[in-house]
This record gives C-alpha cells, sequence and structure tokens, in this order.
C-alpha cells in the first residue's frame, strides 16, 4: 500500500516512530517478497536497512536462495509464508511431494526445512492462516 501511494518515507517514519516509542516491539514488514540473486539482496537491504525492519514476511517457493539474502541480516528474522488461509493456498500448499519420503504436503516440508536445515542461525518464523482449520 505504501508503495502504490508514493508514500515510502511515510512507511519510514512510522517505523522509526515505532522503534522509539515502543523499542521493545518487533517490526515485522509484511512485504512477501521472494526473488533470487541481486534482487533478493536488494529487498534485504530495503526491509532491513532502508526500512529499518526487524523482520519481513517472504514468498519461499523459489528456494533457499531466495531466502538466504535475508538472514544474513544477524539478528534480523525473515517469516516465510507457509500455510496461508486464503482460498487458493490449496493449489499449491496442499499437493503432496512424492519424492520426498512420506509425501508430506508442500507446506509441512517447507515447515520442516525452517524448522531444520533452513534455519541456521535461528532467524525463521512462518506465517500460518489462523482462520485456517
Amino acid at each position: 500500500y505504501f508503495a502504490a501511494h508514493r508514500a515510502e518515507d511515510q512507511l519510514e517514519r512510522l517505523i522509526e516512530h515505532i522503534h522509539r516509542v515502543a523499542p521493545g516491539v518487533p517490526v515485522i514488514l509484511d512485504a512477501k517478497r521472494g526473488d533470487i540473486g541481486s534482487t533478493a539482496e536488494q529487498y534485504a537491504r530495503e526491509a532491513f536497512e532502508r526500512y529499518r525492519a526487524d523482520a519481513v514476511t517472504l514468498s519461499p517457493f523459489m528456494g533457499l536462495d531466495s531466502v538466504e539474502p535475508y538472514l544474513a541480516y544477524e539478528g534480523k528474522g525473515a517469516i516465510l509464508l507457509c500455510r496461508t488461509s486464503n482460498k487458493g493456498g490449496d493449489d499449491w500448499q496442499m499437493q503432496r511431494l512424492a519424492d520426498v519420503p512420506g509425501q508430506p504436503r508442500l507446506f509441512e516440508h517447507l515447515a520442516h526445512l525452517a524448522e531444520t536445515q533452513w534455519n541456521r542461525n535461528g532467524q525463521l518464523g512462518l506465517v500460518v492462516g489462523a482462520t485456517y482449520p
């Protein structure tokens, strides 16, 4: 919303205000970014250097290399879309993975990766739709 209304400066000031008046409250930039390479590096720079967010939401469906640039920022969090509550979430998130032992659903496999091998520095969290049963 901020970018669509050319209000990035207002977003910067809002986050600065939150850090000033409520320093113990983490600021999560709900950006749902998902890209690789230099583009992901720039998005991470935007989230953590420009906006000074404490964490950012990401779409991890391009793989670990779309998440790694965010993990380079020590003390910052990356919150991965895992099991969303929107109707279209079933299109991908509920699919079973035939080449993974036990054939977990995509969201289950992603949760496992986020808990284990991807979560090298304890920086990962998950977006899980609270309205989904």
